[in-house]
């Protein structure tokens, strides 16, 4: 009776761990929210991810916030790494450094920048990860796999992802999270032209398109695309125009690694 006991226990404890784990897409998924989107408590200037690591789990952007104070505002810039720990996520700081600033987030004339103290860096980085936790509780389990996609397929966060893996693990990345799914995506055209291509499954496309997407200086890997269409507006564009491509990604790799991002509409 004793065993049987002792057996139900360590099942249950079992059931518990597992379900104890974090959700990774939803963590990446709050996490790039709380980057790029405001919030009714939070609103980061100026955030930018350089780390985007989807196997390790863990993800590093600099960006900054601004504080009311007595008179004016402060603004503290900061380098913040989020990171999955199994049942748990942490949340560090490091390079945090304030200044006196405008309604907008600059520098005020004159101003002076001053390094912040560790405590200040820590209960800052510990209502990030309250604020974080609160957006995956508001994720819907219905749509993870749409959201996630939508940012994992987009070339900008994929060149990111690429810098973290070999060629063979980002092979398989792309085959499972971006191949064959719907992205819309804006880029500057570079060349308009009737589609070249007359065999293949390219071929009922009319038109073709050679582009770039808008932040091509910071993203060089991914910052050339190929648009295959048959969309009339795309004919009557001009080229250094925005486009917005929407349809189904490729992301393919050539004898010796070199990939491509081809969007079919």
């Amino acid at each position: 009776m004793k065993k049987l006991f002792l057996f139900g226990l360590l099942m249950i404890m079992s059931v518990c761990c597992v379900f104890g784990q974090i959700d990774s897409k939803k963590l990446f998924l709050a996490t790039n929210s709380f980057v790029t989107e405001e919030s009714d408590d939070w609103k980061i200037y100026d955030g930018k991810f350089t780390v985007m690591d989807t196997i390790n789990e863990e993800y590093t952007f600099d960006g900054g916030f601004v504080v009311k104070i007595l008179v004016g505002s402060s603004r503290y810039d900061f380098t913040c790494t989020v990171k999955n720990e199994g049942d748990d996520f942490s949340v560090s700081i490091s390079e945090m450094k304030s200044y006196a600033c405008d309604k907008n987030g600059k520098i005020i004339k004159n101003g002076s920048i001053m390094k912040t103290s560790s405590k200040v860096a820590e209960q800052y980085a510990a209502q990030m990860k309250d604020e974080i936790k609160a957006r995956m509780n508001d994720i819907s389990d219905d749509t993870v796999e749409a959201s996630y996609t939508k940012i994992v397929a987009h070339p900008t966060t994929l060149n990111l992802i690429a810098e973290t893996m070999s060629e063979l693990a980002l092979k398989k990345f792309v085959e499972k999270n971006v191949n064959g799914k719907t992205v819309e995506v804006s880029v500057i055209l570079d060349i308009i032209k009737e589609n070249p291509i007359k065999n293949g499954d390219l071929k009922d496309y009319s038109y073709y398109a050679f582009s770039h997407i808008e932040d091509n200086v910071d993203f060089t890997k991914y910052s050339r695309i190929n648009i295959y269409s048959n969309n009339d507006k795309l004919l009557t564009s001009k080229i250094d125009s925005i486009y917005k491509a929407k349809g189904t990604v490729e992301v393919s790799f050539d004898i010796i690694g070199e990939m491509s991002y081809q969007i079919t509409e």
